[in-house]
């Protein structure tokens, strides 16, 4: 299985950012309330990797004033981030991806329908299941 250029986490957070552009705080609380914390729900992780993610102009963060005095960072993906993101949920499925990687596979799906439309997320389905198979 070739290595993937992000870490899987960096991909959660481009996937979770595709959907809708969040502050660092916004995707802890993601992490923390749903089933994305298999990835981290640590500001130890998510941070740093949100700053390499930037590093690397995948994706963008703004500082917005919001109600009272408070600042918050709003990330946003880049043009390159979201190429990044659809190459990843578009690399096709290998053995070795559902022997080892099974959280992996799941977390595209998660984005899949999203992010490259019904009909990929249908054909990787299909794909994951003659995958399973052979």
């Amino acid at each position: 299985m070739k290595a993937p250029s992000v870490p899987l986490l960096g991909y959660a957070l481009m996937g979770l950012i595709h959907q809708k552009p969040s502050s660092g705080y916004d995707l802890r609380k993601t992490f923390a309330e749903t089933a994305m914390g298999n990835y981290s729900s640590s500001p130890g992780a998510i941070y740093p990797a949100l700053e390499r993610l930037e590093t690397r102009c995948l994706i963008r963060g703004e500082v917005e004033t919001t109600a009272g005095l408070r600042r918050r960072k709003l990330y946003r993906l880049t043009a390159r981030g979201a190429a990044e993101l659809k190459g990843w949920l578009a690399r096709p499925i290998v053995q070795t991806d559902v022997m080892r990687g099974a959280d992996e596979l799941m977390l595209r799906f998660a984005f899949m329908d999203q992010v490259l439309g019904a009909s990929a997320a249908c054909a990787f389905l299909q794909e994951f299941r003659v995958t399973l198979e052979a």
